[in-house]
C-alpha cells in the first residue's frame, strides 16, 4: 500500500513537470514567433 502510494504520488509530481515543461515550450515558441513577425 506505502509503495502505492509513493508511486501514485511521483506519477503526479510527473505530471505536473511535464505541465510546467509544455508551458515553457509553448512560451518559447510565442517568443520565437513574435520575433519572426518582428524581425
Amino acid at each position: 500500500m506505502l509503495n502505492e502510494l509513493i508511486l501514485y504520488r511521483a506519477n503526479l509530481k510527473g505530471k505536473k513537470m511535464d505541465v510546467h515543461r509544455h508551458a515553457t515550450f509553448r512560451f518559447q515558441i510565442r517568443r520565437i514567433v513574435n520575433g519572426l513577425l518582428k524581425g
